[in-house]
């Protein structure tokens, strides 16, 4: 593929549609591909911050495709045409060989764009649950990928291709001991990482407060809580040395591969990209999806494999979780037993495949 390609990138709203992609365009350019790209996501979205810094950024409006009530739901098809309007003109100017999307409903008009406009297109779909705006979106694309054979009969055989779930290069290349520095640790403790994902999760917050009493005597804990909900641990003064054990962080980036190295047992949500990485590093993890998601689906699926140990947060106390922490974090044969598991869950080298995909696809 010697030839200088334009491929623009969409999604947005969470991460877990950004990092897919992001994975895709890091080992393109890592193999010297000559590429420029695009991102077209929310302006109001997550992303928006992280990608404007790495490529140029541009917004479109969609429909949000809701499966509930909401007054929102009469203006989303007018919101869904000038999306399509805007994306059009956005493929005038720039004039794409390729556009790629992992989910969300941004992407929508734009892959109806790209159909319009006779532009080449690959969905991926990396959750076990096919959400609505894929579904739509696999209609108009060229290819769409999965990230398991289980998902292979929800979309036309003719189209479907089986390659994992592409992982950044970047968050494989971790170093623990910078780690502990940057994170201020003691080498002697194990270390609990705590997150819930690039929108928070008050719940898994909620959880944590309750039980750094019992957990700091234990381990150390790096509690990222997400994007405007620090709040001060009020209790904090009552521990003494003990209280600088608990690191909280509104958000890690940059150091997110250190972040990982450094963990020795990860509490976090069940979007497919994070469980995606945590295979890939052979991380034991304790999950905790949202109720009602497309992250159930697969923690049920990861939970079936003894791959990691699952909590139901609708359920769940802060004594159950408590004891669950404190077993594996005492049990080295259970913490090497869900590393051993989870590595073996997800496909190897997924953002290798799909970049061959990508290079069929473009190829004249």
């Amino acid at each position: 593929m010697d030839q200088n390609l334009k491929i623009i990138l969409s999604g947005g709203g969470t991460m877990g549609s950004v990092v897919p992609l992001l994975a895709v365009r890091d080992i393109m350019l890592a193999q010297g591909q000559k590429v420029e790209f695009l991102w077209v996501g929310t302006e109001a979205g997550v992303e928006k911050e992280l990608i404007s810094k790495e490529m140029n950024f541009k917004s479109i409006q969609s429909g949000k495709l809701r499966r509930y009530f909401s007054w929102q739901n009469f203006l989303d098809p007018l919101r869904l045409i000038i999306g399509i309007f805007q994306s059009l003109a956005l493929i005038r100017s720039f004039r794409p060989n390729l556009i790629l999307s992992a989910g969300g409903y941004v992407s929508v008009p734009l892959i109806i764009a790209g159909k319009l406009s006779h532009i080449k297109s690959i969905v991926h779909q990396q959750d076990l649950q096919v959400g609505l705006a894929n579904k739509i979106m696999a209609k108009f694309a060229t290819i769409v990928t999965v990230a398991f054979d289980s998902l292979l009969k929800s979309f036309d055989p003719n189209k479907v291709r089986l390659v994992g779930n592409p992982v950044r290069p970047r968050m494989l290349a971790g170093d623990k001991a910078r780690g502990m520095t940057i994170f201020n640790l003691i080498p002697e403790l194990t270390t609990l990482v705590v997150m819930g994902g690039s929108l928070g999760a008050e719940k898994i917050n909620e959880l944590l407060f309750q039980a750094i009493p019992s957990l700091i005597e234990s381990c150390q804990i790096i509690h990222v809580v997400g994007k405007g909900k620090m709040v001060e641990w009020s209790d904090k003064e009552k521990f003494g040395e003990l209280a600088k054990r608990y690191h909280p962080y509104e958000y890690v980036n940059q150091e997110m591969p250190d972040l990982y190295a450094v963990a020795d047992l990860i509490v976090c949500r069940a979007g497919l990209a994070t469980l995606s990485e945590l295979s890939a590093l052979k991380k034991p993890a304790i999950i905790i999806p949202i109720p009602r998601n497309q992250q159930v689906a697969n923690a049920d699926y990861f939970a079936k494999q003894n791959a990691v140990i699952l909590l139901n947060q609708e359920s769940v106390t802060s004594e159950e979780f408590i004891e669950t922490v404190l077993g594996l974090l005492s049990s080295a044969g259970s913490l090497s037993n869900l590393s051993r598991r989870i590595s073996e869950v997800m496909i190897a080298d997924a953002g290798e495949k799909f970049v061959e995909v990508v290079k069929k696809i473009v190829q004249p």
